[in-house]
């Protein structure tokens, strides 16, 4: 999906009230998230016993200069209680973060959320929680309706495969255009 400032944040999951008892299944793939007024992405799971998750996956999204009404975190997972449960691609963990470009954009915010813990750094997110380990802090480099327009932006060929779940972008461009998935609702194509 495109999602732009017309809402308050992205995605939100489990929702601030943190009634959430359990999550199962979920992916969460190949959005961008775009001059969002409030966070791109947030997540409050209550701090559920590892049982209560199951395969959530958050993977080749653009979250890109978002909270500009400024102050809070373009990204936020909170309430996840312990941290091995979430972690990158690869991992035994439950809660997948991974190849996402997370960007300030020109009026958004950099800061990361995580477990009750504001980050004003995107390398402490990455490095003290094992989380994005395949992803970016660029800005991408994205033509007026939001998709990659050129082939050496860091969206392109920089994905995961989701082929087993869908295998088009937003406009119906067969996945991937190129050696990999891109990032992001769209593939890019030239022209």
């Amino acid at each position: 999906y495109k999602i732009v400032g017309s809402s308050l944040s992205g995605i939100e999951l489990g929702g601030n009230d943190l009634s959430t008892t359990s999550l199962s299944g979920i992916i969460i793939a190949n959005n961008v998230m775009v001059n969002m007024p409030s966070g791109g992405l947030s997540m409050g799971f209550n701090n559920h016993p590892a049982e209560n998750l199951d395969t959530l996956i958050i993977a080749n999204n653009i979250i890109h200069n978002c909270y500009t009404n400024g102050g809070g975190t373009a990204v936020n997972l909170h309430h996840i209680g312990d941290n091995s449960l979430s972690g990158s691609f690869g991992s035994e963990a439950e809660i997948i973060f991974d190849y996402n470009i997370i960007s300030q954009g020109e009026n958004g915010c950099s800061a990361m959320g995580y477990n009750g813990n504001f980050l004003d750094n995107y390398d402490d997110f990455v490095n003290d929680y094992n989380l994005n380990l395949h992803g970016a802090n660029v800005n991408p480099s994205l033509n007026s309706e939001f998709k990659p327009d050129d082939i050496n932006d860091p969206t392109v060929d920089a994905g995961l495969d989701f082929s087993g779940f869908f295998d088009t972008d937003i406009e119906g461009n067969v996945r991937p255009n190129g050696t990999a998935w891109d990032i992001g609702a769209y593939e890019y194509t030239s022209g």
